[in-house]
């Protein structure tokens, strides 16, 4: 007997696994809604699941986004922490920064599900910690390319930045090379410097099969970005492109108006600013992101942190 009978028959719960194996979901949730907040939780979790063993990440986290996240089980939370590796470990396509945005915009909207849920269940503060910060990660991101959109090089640079204080929830090469290179268009020579030597050690570090960082960690010393992530399986560019990072950066190195050190003072600058913005946005953004409706389309002022990231919470 096909779903739609079972359904006629009173037999709903038997209807749901029917539209799940012949993979009719838009029917199965919608039979599955009409039974409880349960049932549909448990065939949504299903469902975004079979997504991502069909490797649509992005697919999987619009559904959890929608029809919320099953934390009772440590499977469930592993799968969570899966998508979000992967969705922030995706290398976008030609449209770079409007697909960046859209996937950072499914993802963001689960995890908001997954903290909630977290915070019902009592979960241990640590992994509620784990999901705030790489919620908060992922508004960052979504903000650098939203101020890439825009053409606002200063504040680009001072996000990709920013990024590097969640290098452990994302690939560490892509996380600095896009900070060197924010930083190279934004005319910041001495940072673009440092940060993609940085990304060059880490990609000799993959050539090697070194899965922990043995990096010389001299130049963060006294900055807060953190210096244990684990090096990436595979590079995040071609061999070709890592070459002409490596020839700018041979560039660089014979330049003597560049300074081969980080400018700490601008550092702790960009960092303070992005604290001060997080501390006024992550509650709210928790909470369903009330006021995103007043919320800037455009970023006010190129360098604004915190009007940049409001336009990018305004935007996704």
């Amino acid at each position: 007997q096909d779903g739609d009978g079972l359904v006629l028959d009173g037999k709903a719960a038997q209807s749901i696994d029917v539209y799940a194996k012949r993979g009719d979901w838009q029917k199965c949730l919608e039979v599955a809604q009409a039974q409880g907040p349960a049932m549909l939780l448990k065939y949504a979790t299903l469902h975004g699941s079979v997504l991502m063993n069909k490797n649509d990440f992005v697919g999987a986290a619009r559904i959890f986004g929608t029809y919320g996240t099953d934390v009772s089980k440590r499977d469930h939370i592993n799968l969570y922490r899966r998508l979000y590796a992967t969705i922030l470990a995706e290398q976008p396509g030609s449209s770079a920064k409007a697909v960046a945005r859209s996937e950072l915009k499914e993802l963001r909207a689960m995890l908001v599900k997954a903290i909630a849920a977290f915070k019902a269940a009592g979960e241990a503060p640590a992994t509620v910690e784990e999901f705030e910060r790489v919620m908060w990660a992922a508004t960052i991101l979504a903000a650098q390319a939203v101020a890439s959109q825009q053409g606002l090089k200063n504040s680009t640079a001072k996000l990709s930045i920013a990024a590097l204080k969640s290098v452990g929830h994302m690939p560490a090469d892509k996380a600095f090379y896009e900070a060197g290179m924010a930083c190279r268009a934004a005319g910041k020579l001495s940072m673009a410097f440092v940060f993609l030597n940085r990304y060059l050690d880490i990609t000799e570090a993959i050539e090697e099969g070194d899965s922990h960082t043995g990096l010389d960690n001299s130049d963060f010393v006294d900055t807060e970005i953190p210096f244990d992530f684990t090096i990436p399986d595979k590079g995040y560019l071609s061999d070709e492109e890592r070459e002409r990072v490596r020839d700018f950066v041979l560039e660089l190195s014979m330049n003597e108006s560049v300074e081969q050190s980080l400018p700490l003072h601008e550092i702790e600058a960009i960092f303070r600013d992005e604290d001060n913005a997080k501390h006024a946005l992550l509650a709210d953004a928790v909470n369903g992101d009330r006021g995103r409706r007043q919320l800037p389309a455009y970023a006010s002022a190129d360098g604004d942190v915190e009007s940049v990231i409001r336009t990018a919470i305004a935007q996704i």
